[in-house]
């Protein structure tokens, strides 16, 4: 069977290799042309975030098999995971079927679980008292030396303003 989608990324003898078939997910790492480590996962529904969702498992597992290194937030990226818990708070699901959730869809642990559930819960006692005329205020102070290329904040490397008098 022919992939739908394929795309390798190549560096230095290291390459990872992801393919998606009809409902099949994959991703290999590959050094030196010897595959290192492959995770393959059934995709059960052919919507795509759940695709989406799903590819980023597989690349997660074959980089953390590679590497050794595992992530405590697991494939979960963005500045704002209580918000996730919260939306499932507000759909009535419980403590176990939250954790179950969030360790099956962004393999985090049960510490980051734990975490984003009390960061919800402050969260959803601020905004119970809101009634629908009072405003928010967000001030981002940037402290990142440089900025990630998923970073929605505007930043902008120290080092450029070090010699500049302008204000950043």
């Amino acid at each position: 069977v022919r992939p739908i989608f394929t795309y390798e990324v190549s560096d230095e003898g290291l390459s990872i290799k992801t393919s998606i078939h009809k409902d099949e997910i994959s991703a290999c790492v590959m050094e030196d042309g010897n595959k290192k480590s492959e995770h393959k996962l059934k995709a059960s529904r052919n919507d795509l975030k759940h695709i989406k969702n799903r590819l980023q498992i597989a690349v997660y597992t074959v980089l953390s098999d590679f590497t050794g290194i595992k992530s405590k937030w697991g494939i979960l990226i963005g500045i704002r995971p209580a918000k996730i818990l919260r939306n499932l708070m507000e759909k009535g699901l419980t403590q176990k079927e939250i954790y179950d959730y969030m360790k099956s869809v962004y393999l985090c642990s049960d510490e980051k679980i734990d975490l984003s559930i009390k960061v919800a819960e402050k969260e959803k006692a601020i905004l119970s008292g809101n009634d629908g005329k009072d405003k928010s205020l967000y001030i981002g102070i940037p402290f990142c030396p440089t900025r990630c290329l998923y970073c929605s904040f505007t930043a902008y490397p120290i080092k450029k303003y070090e010699s500049t008098t302008e204000p950043y």
